[in-house]
């Protein structure tokens, strides 16, 4: 029984430690558009063109 109470508080905690995570990414936690699209650029997803064309819209 009390094995069960830790796997379920944990279980809660776990949870909202996670839903905090994700609404602080939503709010700009991730960084700016520029930088995603050149993190993505430096990984190869996508090409100078492509990286090109986000920054002049973006600008």
């Amino acid at each position: 029984m009390p094995m069960g109470m830790i796997i379920f508080w944990g279980s809660i905690i776990a949870l909202i430690i996670w839903a905090i995570r994700q609404s602080s990414e939503g709010r700009g936690g991730g960084g700016n558009a520029v930088e995603i699209a050149r993190g993505r650029y430096a990984r190869g997803e996508i090409s100078r063109e492509e990286f090109d064309q986000i920054r002049r819209d973006l600008a």
